[in-house]
């Protein structure tokens, strides 16, 4: 997750491509927004195996971000001592990050680094108690690298929304675009109903305040909270997924979420400076400076942008995962299909002019076909005369000869004259013999 939301400019750069998090072997050409997830994993057209794309409509969330930088929070990381550190040297330095949010809750959780809080990135995200239905997220870094991020706040918008899903096989590309409002797919996100949140009672002041019989590592508590369009359980989730990652990504000597928004805030300058001026400056100096101070080099709205896009693609990933973990283990017993419109590969022989002239020929040959058949009252009137049987080509063509005529019972036709009609009295021309002489067919007597 961390991986893919590296670089995402995919707001505006509409040729951006996004990566899943699965081995479907698709990729998103946008902004997945967590729908999707049954393409490549249950999506099966066995009836139509020359399927190249098709197109569907799913209900999930267009998640909306709202970022700026707040010098009052009250979010922010300081040490955390406690008899169980000092006594073992061997325990990595503990961090406390803790403070009331703007939503006026108070929370608290445990950071990790090796030497200092150089390296320490932590995010808070939770839904709001206050009703509105908006979720909360707040930033705070220790003195170092990721500065430049410290005193982020931001809200938060699940809206339930109908996306409309194009999939193109040949490319293994998915596009989703937003369309309309539509019900909330989450039967805990509805206002007579509940999901399970959590917070805070106290902020903990020491290691040794830690509940030993606390499962959380952030130290809150569930709680039930009412339904909200857009926030139940599924949205609170992925809020707290935001929270894991923030405790868990960070390893001894860096932050992996500190290294993922200066990598989006990098590719966003890059992309803005380029569509500007139509060249890439040096700008590295530019963001490097601006660690040490985070109102220098880079515009607040540059930055804030940046970061709202990176917790854009986690969110998204999250809700995605979700989404895909709910098909692959209650597939066959809570499952829905849906109406999908499909193409399939076809072949077209010749252009539309060839098409057309052969068309109107063969109509002509049918029509001609039909009078033949009223003329001769339905082949009645026929003569008998076959040209495909030898021995009546060879009676035919032996009219000056009398003799063998005669012999075969042949006479000629009332109509033609001298002609022969075939027209047989009997049988016998099937006692006829014929004879090669010279390179020629004669019929021979009796």
């Amino acid at each position: 997750m961390i991986n893919t939301a590296a670089g995402v400019v995919f707001d505006r750069d509409q040729l951006g491509i996004r990566p899943r998090s699965d081995k479907s072997g698709f990729t998103y050409s946008s902004r997945s927004y967590g729908v999707g997830a049954a393409v490549g994993l249950f999506s099966n057209f066995n009836e139509h195996s020359r399927v190249s794309t098709f197109q569907y409509q799913e209900i999930g969330y267009h998640t909306k971000i709202n970022c700026i930088f707040n010098t009052s929070s009250q979010w922010g990381i300081s040490p955390l001592v406690g008899a169980a550190q000092e006594t073992n040297p061997l325990l990595p330095n503990v961090y406390l990050a803790r403070g009331d949010t703007p939503d006026h809750e108070p929370y608290w959780q445990l950071q990790y680094s090796a030497v200092n809080d150089s390296n320490v990135v932590s995010i808070n995200a939770h839904p709001n108690s206050d009703s509105t239905g908006n979720g909360t997220v707040v930033i705070a870094t220790g003195n170092g690298p990721y500065n430049i991020l410290n005193q982020t706040q931001c809200s938060i918008r699940f809206t339930p929304t109908l996306f409309n899903v194009s999939v193109d096989f040949t490319a293994s590309v998915i596009n989703v675009t937003p369309g309309h409002y539509a019900e909330d797919m989450d039967p805990t996100a509805r206002t007579n109903a509940t999901f399970t949140a959590w917070k805070c009672q106290t902020l903990l002041a020491s290691l040794d305040d830690l509940p030993s019989s606390s499962s959380n590592i952030s130290g809150c508590s569930n709680y039930t909270a009412q339904g909200q369009t857009g926030l139940g359980n599924i949205a609170t989730r992925a809020l707290r997924q935001l929270n894991d990652l923030s405790t868990l990504d960070t390893s001894l000597h860096r932050s992996d979420l500190g290294e993922m928004f200066l990598s989006d805030l990098q590719d966003e300058t890059l992309f803005d400076v380029f569509n500007k001026t139509g060249s890439t400056p040096d700008i590295f100096k530019q963001i490097k400076s601006s660690t040490s101070d985070p109102n220098t080099s880079l515009q607040q709205d540059l930055k804030a942008y940046s970061i709202a896009q990176g917790l854009k693609s986690l969110l998204d990933d999250s809700l995605l995962a979700f989404a895909s973990a709910q098909l692959v283990l209650n597939y066959n017993t809570s499952h829905q299909t849906t109406n999908a419109t499909l193409a399939v590969e076809a072949v077209q022989v010749g252009t539309k002019g060839f098409v057309y002239t052969l068309f109107a020929f063969n109509n002509l040959l049918f029509l001609i076909y039909i009078e033949e058949m009223i003329r001769t009252r339905f082949w009645a009137a026929l003569p008998d005369f076959d040209p495909n049987d030898l021995k009546s080509v060879l009676t035919a063509s032996s009219m000056d000869g009398e003799g063998p005529l005669k012999e075969a019972g042949v006479v000629p036709s009332s109509k033609s004259g001298s002609m022969w009609g075939a027209l047989f009295q009997n049988n016998k021309r099937d006692s006829l013999r014929v004879r090669l002489v010279k390179g020629s067919l004669q019929l021979m007597d009796e």
